[in-house]
């Protein structure tokens, strides 16, 4: 009996898919890294489903509010539409990728990734080819 897998990514966003300025919350702070956007929209095309994960400490440091999480996370969703993007790693068996922009440089050696790359768009370029 044949198993239908589906294909998946989890992305971190500060730093993997926008630029990390500390707490980005508000609009006019969110800037997409270079190439982000467009791997991305590979992957979608690659039937590869993307999924988002984030660490907003902003929060439960009183920072921002979760009003204020949501609103920008709609508008990065919104620009990620309309570029064509549709809607624990290592313990699950999952191959990983580091990518070095935002803190990943930093810690590169702290952690276990199976492939360490400069940015999003290099790592995607990786993932389709193997």
């Amino acid at each position: 009996m044949k198993r239908d897998v589906q294909r998946a990514v989890f992305l971190d966003r500060d730093g993997t898919i926008n630029v990390d300025r500390g707490y980005v919350y508000r609009i006019d702070q969110f800037k997409f890294i270079p190439g982000a956007v467009e791997a991305m929209r590979r992957l979608t095309e690659n039937q590869i489903a993307i999924y988002i994960v984030t660490n907003q400490a902003g929060i439960g440091l009183g920072l921002y509010t979760e009003e204020d999480f949501w609103g920008l996370t709609r508008h990065m969703l919104g620009t990620l539409a309309q570029n064509g993007v549709r809607e624990a790693g290592q313990r699950l068996g999952i191959r990983t990728y580091l990518v070095e922009t935002g803190h990943g440089a930093e810690h590169k050696n702290q952690v276990r990734a199976d492939f360490v790359a400069p940015d999003l768009k290099t790592a995607v370029d990786h993932l389709l080819r193997v």
